[in-house]
């Protein structure tokens, strides 16, 4: 039988990652990482989470191409890559930047070892790989940002989950902050950003109500105070 990913708390292990092309700092990437890794066990399928741990093992390639990518790796043979694609468009025969990017392909490699207890393929290395088109889309002017988990399935036995995700791609001077510049929001971010006013609004409506009805009360026992007296 195959058991269902367990919902896990959100990945505590923040990494950094950056490229550099002279004094600038072309792309910058943070964020926690987990997979969940479907496998055949010798007594069936389970799929089970492995949190990426700190690791500064990693390879940037970034200059003046529409291309760039990351490599990280950690255990034994294990590593995650994101290539970030610059749209570009053609005007007059020539190829011009639109000024936005996105993550265009992510890899996964992952070795059936110690990590994948009791798996029926030891040493097995495997390749994942998912295409896309526009994901995680930004500006060069800005930054994409998604606190809350988000979850691609590279294929049916690999999910990457990410939260406290930011990244910048093709900067194009300078160092990067990720706390400045345009900031494109991931829908379940969003969805909070909403929420948070309406509930504060809620919550100050209901405090004004009932001030309002203990106005009314204090003011009707003062006037029969006044007829009493009188």
């Amino acid at each position: 039988p195959s058991t269902a990913a367990p919902t896990t708390p959100k990945p505590s292990v923040q990494q950094n990652f950056t490229c550099k092309d002279g004094n600038t700092t072309k792309f910058s990437l943070t964020g926690s990482f987990t997979l969940f890794i479907t496998y055949n066990k010798t007594n069936g399928l389970t799929t089970i989470p492995i949190e990426v741990p700190q690791t500064k093992n990693f390879q940037g390639t970034c200059g003046n191409t529409s291309t760039e990518s990351l490599t990280f790796t950690f255990f034994n043979g294990w590593s995650i890559t994101y290539v970030f694609q610059e749209e570009v468009s053609i005007e007059n025969g020539l190829l011009s930047a639109t000024n936005k990017y996105y993550v265009s392909n992510i890899t996964v490699v992952y070795v059936h070892d110690e990590h994948l207890p009791d798996t029926t393929t030891p040493e097995l290395k495997v390749e994942s790989k998912i295409a896309q088109d526009r994901y995680l889309e930004a500006t060069t002017d800005g930054y994409y940002t998604c606190q809350t988990n988000i979850s691609l399935a590279i294929n049916k036995d690999v999910t990457l989950t990410t939260a406290d995700f930011k990244y910048k791609a093709f900067n194009n001077q300078g160092d990067i902050n990720l706390d400045s510049g345009t900031v494109y929001e991931c829908p379940k971010d969003e969805e909070t950003s909403s929420i948070v006013p309406i509930a504060v609004g809620a919550a100050l409506a209901g405090l004004v109500i009932i001030v309002l009805i203990a106005y009314l009360i204090g003011r009707k026992r003062s006037r029969k105070t006044g007829y009493e007296t009188v």
